[in-house]
């Protein structure tokens, strides 16, 4: 995987992602930095398969690294961001957690579609529907401004 990190760059084209996520061109130099925020942004964070696969090893990490919800969330935030989360934060993922539980659990198709995203093997260890919600947190922490913003 570790090819996908870096793209081949041309002169005078730049990768389409690259493009979305302001990078600039290669023909001058830049002086300032562009920052946007635009919807295309957020479409390739929520629906191209590396962001997905990264929320799903990132999951997995979480779930094998510490023990307890609390701290596996925190755990994924941090890994996430280099943030540590506050209490709010923490809520909020609490609460997605326990909505994508119910949803998996009840979706057992929905858990299986999305953990079949990408290349990497699933970690046979971790129970499905477990995994399959905590990448979904993962995946909604890899949409917020703290994890894509440079500041």
């Amino acid at each position: 995987y570790r090819k996908s990190m870096y793209s081949y760059w041309k002169r005078a084209v730049n990768p389409p992602r690259q493009t979305i996520f302001d990078a600039g061109g290669r023909e001058i130099c830049s002086v300032a930095i562009r920052r946007t925020n635009t919807p295309l942004q957020a479409l390739v964070l929520m629906n191209d398969p590396t962001f997905v696969e990264s929320a799903r090893k990132l999951a997995e990490r979480a779930l094998r690294s510490a023990e307890g919800e609390q701290k596996q969330l925190r755990l994924l935030y941090q890994l996430a961001t280099a943030l540590r989360p506050d209490e709010q934060v923490l809520s909020v993922l609490a609460d997605n957690l326990a909505y994508f539980r119910e949803h998996y659990s009840a979706n057992a198709g929905d858990a299986k579609k999305l953990l079949e995203i990408g290349g990497s093997e699933v970690d046979a260890d971790i129970e499905r529907t477990r995994l399959a919600a905590f990448t979904a947190v993962a995946h909604l922490v890899l949409n917020t401004d703290q994890f894509f913003t440079v500041e």
